[in-house]
């Protein structure tokens, strides 16, 4: 419900990165409202799929995920994922503090 939602953002956030169909409404809704923070839900999105992915695998598509999202070039997989991980942490909050519908 919307009170609990309003009680902790960044656990609404969360559980929405979860839930596919609330996932894909809120990245509908920032799409037309907001096309930046709907680029950095899109790279959060990415970024959780990285975990189903085997190790090589992630790291290959988190160097290109750097390149397309964060404009850097990592120097190896590990430096790409710490990368992208810090930003992903930094947008999830960022989204869940500006973004969420209050």
């Amino acid at each position: 419900t919307r009170l609990v939602w309003s009680m902790d953002w960044d656990t609404t956030l969360k559980q929405f990165m979860d839930e596919q169909q609330a996932l894909q409404a809120f990245y509908g809704y920032l799409s037309k409202t907001s096309p930046n923070e709907a680029l950095q839900l899109e790279m959060c999105m990415n970024a959780k799929q990285l975990e189903a992915m085997p190790e090589e695998q992630a790291a290959a598509a988190a160097i290109q995920m750097c390149a397309n999202y964060l404009g850097i070039q990592a120097a190896s997989g590990e430096a790409a994922l710490g990368s992208l991980n810090t930003q992903v942490e930094q947008s999830m909050t960022a989204l869940a503090l500006e973004a969420l519908p209050k």
